[in-house]
């Protein structure tokens, strides 16, 4: 058989060969490091670099074209080795025509530059015409060594990805240091020496063994923590006033822009009592021992034993989403609590029946050496997060919010309170304690400020009353048809499924009695909406007469009754499950609220009194000027000093959903919105944004992911995004036509004609950390945690 040996000579774009005896050389220079398919649609479709989404950046209120030439991206070879790889993720050598269906293995000869402990991907590309996508076998590779070294694989170990035609119809041999959750340190280089086909009868491919553990943060653990290696390559913060984060072409987010390579596995941020840091990612308990060192603790042994105990043949942690609170919480005497939302898998590492998901209460009396596990009655939960100036928080167990999933007819559809109590070896859980029987739920994915607050005696809630209408729900059929029947003449479902008019059905008994006519000043505040169509969009005035309405209740601790709900404003301008709210304390205790809507200005209200909620000021825009402001998904945090932060997604003027900060110094009007990071793509974008105060310091941990779970791809942004993580060809975007992912001349840069939404498992988690008030921000580096 033919050796295939790698050398260190330039040649073209695309080489291929016939079957030939010998050696045949094959040169790095040969490898690209973007996407060969790209560069082929764009020349066969004479289109521009200016043509392409993913060859732009936002860099101002105003979408700038500052394209550049597309050989900027095909450096990641240089002097013989792959270098750069958190820039230069992956080389692909295509135009190749191998038949190694005569062999039984290979041999892969290498050189690494640098023990990275990085894990490559070897990817053999071998499309099948009858999947959908591109296809690949694929070896891991980890780079644990300096120098040369031979590695021989068994063909028939090969991974496969997207039903490979088979050995004999390899196109490209292709290098992902991005593939299966894996992250390059941006010291790591590489190249490949040679490729040696091992003659013989291959055994049989081995059966594809299910993954029964998984999580949805699909980024592996880093094999580096503790690295003695720079943590990022920022000379100072990355956010000021005049500059924040805008991510570059072709995808180049922090890892890319910043050489951002932590020793830690980034995540969200908790504090103990005394101001220790915490940070989870995926199934990980992070934190500094006393020598400044970080240790790891897993909750995959406790989580794998619970699901034991059911007799699931598999476990889904939907870690960092809709599910269970990602954080940690601790109470004054240091046991710490912890949320996990799992679902039952199959034996083929499937999830099968939604109503096995389940909410998990982990708690462990002695730092995370042992745990115990509790059952919640419903399967989404959130913690009454540490904020500045709650700290009666942290006299008992954390109260804990329940809710489930409203679109499906047998869930429940109110919000209920837990206040789990101590005990000699553990915790009793109590009964529920119901808000509202009609509400949005908790555990948000993007946002997620307090909607619980605690005083010494008394619990504070937030809610939005919410009738959803869903069209495949029997029950919500059921509501249309006595809605028309109490407007005769009537099908218009726009004009059925208004708040006024369903508090007269049946179900609208559940509408607490201070909510006001539609004639009151808090449902009449006036914005507009932006709808988007092909080539332009179009702004209508609406009001937040149809908004959801939205209630402040009060639980005593003592007496175990509810307040009479308060309302306090009618969050956007439809009933929309993304419109909920978020409270915190101010150092005296009153109550600061944001009301938030979907796409809509936020608004704005506090108590008249602390620890109060019989009066209220009314409720306002952020400031007059921000009532055209369209945000979504906000944050709400006091520090101990009193300044208010509120962290949104915005498309205000533009719908590249940015995430921006607004903040409230005391005393002072709310300040205007300051973008932080920025994505290189118009339309749908969701961040998965948390932030976290620590009440010792005021220092502000902002997280959010590079790669969001769910978001739009027009047709050459895929391509590079299914250039850097193989694993996509089994999730090509879900919501469009074969024609929508067709790369074109772009007509309109807000358009959804061409294109499709993804879902993802989501991933790259950032921390930014703040000193100064939200001022600057930083790469949040070891130091920031101790």
């Amino acid at each position: 058989m033919r050796k295939i040996q790698l050398l260190s000579l330039v040649s073209a774009l695309t080489w291929s060969w016939v079957a030939a005896s010998g050696n045949i050389p094959v040169k790095m220079e040969e490898f690209h490091s973007l996407s060969p398919d790209l560069v082929r649609i764009m020349k066969e479709r004479n289109l521009s670099e200016q043509d392409l989404w993913s060859n732009q950046e936002f860099s101002s209120r105003e979408w700038k074209l500052p394209h550049r030439p597309l050989e900027e991206f095909d450096r990641g070879v240089r002097q013989g080795f792959w270098r750069d790889m958190h820039r230069h993720p992956t080389l692909a050598q295509t135009g190749l025509a191998l038949d190694w269906s005569g062999c039984r293995a290979i041999r892969v000869t290498l050189e690494s530059a640098a023990k990275s402990n990085n894990i490559i991907t070897l990817g053999f590309r071998a499309d099948n015409l009858a999947a959908k996508g591109r296809s690949y076998y694929c070896f891991e590779i980890p780079l644990d060594f300096t120098g040369k070294k031979s590695v021989e694989f068994d063909l028939a170990a090969a991974r496969p990805i997207n039903r490979p035609a088979g050995w004999n119809r390899l196109s490209g041999i292709y290098l992902f240091a991005k593939a299966g959750g894996h992250h390059p340190a941006p010291c790591a280089a590489m190249r490949l020496l040679e490729i040696e086909p091992l003659p013989g009868k291959a055994a049989a491919p081995a059966a594809v063994t299910p993954e029964l553990f998984q999580i949805r943060l699909p980024d592996r653990p880093s094999p580096n923590l503790n690295h003695s290696w720079p943590e990022d390559s920022a000379d100072g913060p990355v956010v000021t006033r005049d500059r924040f984060i805008s991510y570059g072409h072709h995808n180049r987010t922090e890892r890319d822009l910043y050489a951002y390579y932590p020793r830690y596995n980034p995540g969200y941020v908790s504090f103990s009592p005394s101001g220790r840091a915490y940070i989870t990612a995926g199934e990980l308990i992070q934190f500094l021992d006393d020598d400044g060192r970080w240790q790891a603790v897993s909750l995959r042994p406790h989580l794998e034993a619970w699901a034991k105990q059911q007799g699931y043949a598999g476990l889904y942690y939907n870690w960092g989403a809709q599910g269970g609170d990602p954080v940690i919480r601790f109470d004054r005497a240091g046991n710490a609590y912890c949320l996990a939302q799992v679902e039952a898998l199959n034996r083929q590492g499937k999830r099968y029946d939604w109503r096995t998901r389940t909410a998990l209460l982990l708690f462990s009396p002695d730092h995370f050496r042992t745990f115990k596990v509790y059952q919640l009655p419903h399967p989404i939960a959130s913690f009454e997060k540490i904020d500045g100036n709650n700290p009666a928080a942290l006299e008992r167990p954390p109260v804990i919010l329940l809710s489930s999933y409203g679109y499906f007819d047998a869930a429940y559809r109110g919000l209920q309170l837990l206040l789990p109590e101590r005990t000699a070896d553990g915790l009793k859980l109590g009964e529920p304690v119901e808000v509202a029987e009609t509400a949005i739920g908790c555990n948000y994915h993007s946002g997620d400020g307090n909607i619980v607050l605690s005083s010494p005696d008394k619990l504070f809630v937030i809610w939005g009353w919410l009738l959803e209408y869903w069209p495949n729900s029997r029950r919500c059929r059921g509501i249309l048809e006595e809605l028309k029947a109490l407007h005769p003449g009537e099908t218009g479902l726009s004009r059925l499924w208004t708040v006024d008019n369903l508090a007269k059905t049946r179900h609208g008994r559940s509408l607490p009695a201070s909510f006001p006519g539609p004639e009151a000043p808090a449902r009449n505040l006036r914005f507009d909406v932006q709808y988007h169509h092909l080539f332009h969009s179009r702004f209508l005035p609406v009001s937040s007469r149809n908004g959801v309405p939205t209630f402040l209740t009060v639980y005593d601790r003592k007496t175990g009754r509810k307040s009479a709900p308060v309302y306090l404003g009618s969050a956007g301008s439809a009933l929309d499950g993304h419109n909920w709210g978020a409270i915190s304390f101010d150092p005296q205790g009153r109550l600061e609220v944001i009301v938030n809507g979907h796409h809509n200005p936020p608004l704005y209200t506090r108590s008249k009194r602390p620890y109060s909620a019989e009066a209220f000021e009314p409720v306002r825009f952020l400031q007059p000027e921000q009532g055209q402001e369209r945000c979504s998904y906000g944050s709400l945090n006091c520090g101990t000093d009193g300044t208010l932060y509120s962290f949104h997604r915005s498309t205000t003027g533009l719908y590249n959903n940015r995430l921006v900060m607004f903040r409230k110094k005391p005393g002072k009007e709310w300040e205007s919105a300051r973008t932080i990071v920025a994505p290189s793509k118009m339309l749908y974008h969701s961040w998965m944004h948390k932030v976290a105060i620590n009440p010792h310091n005021n220092a502000l941990y902002l997280t959010y992911f590079a790669v969001p779970p769910q978001s739009f791809w027009p047709p050459d942004y895929f391509e590079t995004m299914r250039f850097h993580y193989p694993e996509l060809e089994e999730t090509i975007p879900y919501s469009a036509s074969a024609g929508q992912l067709e790369m074109k001349p772009v007509r309109h840069w807000e358009s959804w004609e061409a294109g499709g939404m993804v879902q993802l498992r989501g991933g790259e988690p950032v921390i930014l950390v703040s000193r100064d008030g939200g001022d600057t921000w930083r790469l949040a580096r070891t130091g920031d945690f101790r």
